[in-house]
């Protein structure tokens, strides 16, 4: 597991800001998911393996969940911005 010490909600698959804090950030969220990304394009580069390709895929994969969500969370953001006034 790449985040052990900040483990992601099974409900919203969101990393909390902290262990104490349960409120995710959505700018901790996307540098948690670049940086997912930034080593599934190293694995893509250096793939000759199996294994290599295997976990390219499962990185991607997760890139792809990670930006439905942060898409649903923006699409839902001028509705948040008008109850918090």
């Amino acid at each position: 597991m790449l985040f052990s010490f900040f483990p992601q909600d099974p409900v919203t698959g969101l990393f909390p800001a902290s262990p104490e804090n349960n409120h995710a950030w959505i700018r901790d969220n996307v540098y948690c998911i670049l940086a997912v990304w930034g080593l599934s394009m190293a694995y893509k580069k250096i793939a000759d393996m199996d294994e290599d390709r295997a976990k390219t895929y499962e990185l991607e994969q997760a890139c792809e969940h990670m930006l439905f969500i942060l898409t649903c969370i923006m699409s839902n953001f001028s509705y948040a911005y008008l109850v918090s006034q």
